[in-house]
């Protein structure tokens, strides 16, 4: 299997977990807990690269469960 079957495995893989409703009720966890509508801002440092952190792992996620575009 080559990188691009695997990607392609993997995000059907995504899309088959998060499809149920125990997927979508953790997939809304993740979207609170992620700062999916909220700003990650902090003027503690440490704190702002904590949530951005969280941010980038909620932004995959999302990424992983969008549609690839037609010959990607």
């Amino acid at each position: 299997m080559d990188h691009e079957d695997a990607t392609r495995e993997l995000r059907a893989s995504y899309a088959r977990l998060f499809a149920c409703a125990d997927g979508q009720r953790v997939l809304e966890d993740l979207e609170r807990r992620g700062f999916g509508r909220a700003c990650a801002f902090s003027a503690d440092p440490w704190r702002a690269a904590f949530n951005a952190g969280r941010r980038s792992l909620w932004l995959h996620v999302r990424a992983m469960l969008d549609p690839l575009e037609p010959g990607r």
